[in-house]
């Protein structure tokens, strides 16, 4: 196992999710959707825990997919890509769903499947320098797997 992807902090009844793949721009691959999913429940089930922050360490909140994965999946099975994609989309439910309340603290740019962390949260809160923006449309990947989020939210479903 690499590198830690993901730190967490708590101060009092905030807890504070860092994205821990700076060289990376925090991208997405299935280990840090994982650590991020498990973190997520640990919240959940900490009585002591009101607000969850969700952050990337270094310039960038997240670029979302990681490419040098997505390249991998393009050889993969169709069991494979589905299990990626139904991870994904647990990560943003898991998100849009949790019980404490949800800040999204984008320190830079969040593209992509990382503009979809910022959608699921409850909050945003951004820097002056962020830049958000569903930008895989560009490279022919429609944002399927986020829009359920938010199409979700603007119907009040969630």
């Amino acid at each position: 196992m690499s590198a830690k992807t993901i730190t967490i902090e708590q101060a009092d009844s905030i807890l504070r999710i860092t994205l821990n793949r700076p060289a990376k721009r925090n991208a997405l691959n299935q280990e840090l959707v994982g650590a991020l999913i498990d973190a997520f429940d640990t919240a959940r089930d900490a009585s002591e825990v009101r607000v969850v922050v969700l952050t990337g360490e270094g310039s960038t909140f997240s670029a979302g997919a990681d490419l040098a994965a997505l390249k991998k999946l393009q050889s993969a099975s169709r069991e494979d890509n589905e299990y990626d994609s139904s991870l994904l989309a647990k990560l943003f439910t898991t998100i849009c769903r949790h019980p404490k309340i949800v800040i999204a603290r984008v320190n830079g740019h969040a593209v992509a499947g990382g503009c979809g962390l910022v959608a699921a949260a409850d909050f945003a809160i951004a820097a002056d320098t962020a830049k958000l923006g569903f930008t895989e449309v560009k490279i022919g990947f429609v944002p399927a797997i986020v829009s359920t989020i938010l199409v979700g939210r603007l119907r009040g479903a969630d």
